[in-house]
């Protein structure tokens, strides 16, 4: 009798994909890493559990209004840091000069 092996399931995803699940930005995720909200490890790289995973999401269940603060400052220093216009790119070109 052969036995049928199967694959572990994904237990550590990197940065990009944890921002997927959890549906919110990169720069967002960083945020919240920054904040002390979600602890990755490293291996080499930062990588975050699915046990992580969903310890957020339950804090984030009994206290949801303490990230939304973070994660809307945090929309908005990314948002400002981006040119919007030719105009605008260039002039953030030449300031770097």
């Amino acid at each position: 009798m052969s036995e049928v092996i199967t694959a572990m399931p994904k237990r550590a995803c990197n940065l990009k994909e944890a921002a997927e699940i959890l549906d919110i930005s990169y720069h967002s995720l960083r945020a919240l890493i920054n904040a002390g909200a979600i602890r990755p490890i490293y291996l080499p790289q930062a990588k975050v559990t699915d046990v992580e995973i969903d310890r957020f999401i339950r804090s984030v269940q009994k206290d949801g209004e303490k990230y939304k603060g973070l994660l809307e400052e945090n929309n908005r220093r990314v948002s400002a840091k981006k040119p919007t216009t030719e105009e605008d790119k260039v002039e953030s070109l030449e300031v770097a000069r």
